[in-house]
């Protein structure tokens, strides 16, 4: 498929396509013997794993390497892969990112508390007002 339709499948615009290109996160795509480029069903797989990636908070560095670790893992056999070193890179960058979700969670926690606790002070003083 060209681009265009490729974008509006993936739901990005083609410029978004380029620059994952550019970037590396995205394969280049083969290009037909006119120079349209071809996209094909996986790279639609590989697109929404960026933006869930992207949706999880990872940064593009991080989006292209658990990119090649999945495609590297995903030539390796089974046994080779769960023992493999881009295994370890894969786990150590998953261990991270679950570490910097804990810390932004537990922030989160902190806030709400405080503005729950800011909340019941305002209806406080606006039930002891209304007695006035």
């Amino acid at each position: 498929m060209r681009i265009g339709e490729f974008a509006r499948r993936a739901g990005v615009n083609p410029q978004t396509i380029r620059f994952y290109e550019r970037k590396l996160i995205l394969r280049p795509a083969p290009r037909t013997a006119s120079g349209y480029r071809s996209y094909s069903e996986p790279q639609l797989e590989t697109i929404a794993f960026i933006k869930q990636c992207q949706q999880l908070g990872f940064s593009l560095l991080e989006t292209r390497q658990l990119l090649e670790l999945h495609h590297g893992m995903a030539s390796l056999p089974l046994r080779a892969a769960k023992s493999s070193r881009k295994a370890a890179e894969f786990q150590q960058i998953a261990l991270d990112r679950l570490a910097s979700i804990d810390e932004k969670l537990a922030a989160l926690q902190q806030m709400r508390a405080q503005l729950s606790a800011l909340l019941q002070g305002f209806e406080c003083w606006r039930n002891h007002r209304n007695r006035k």
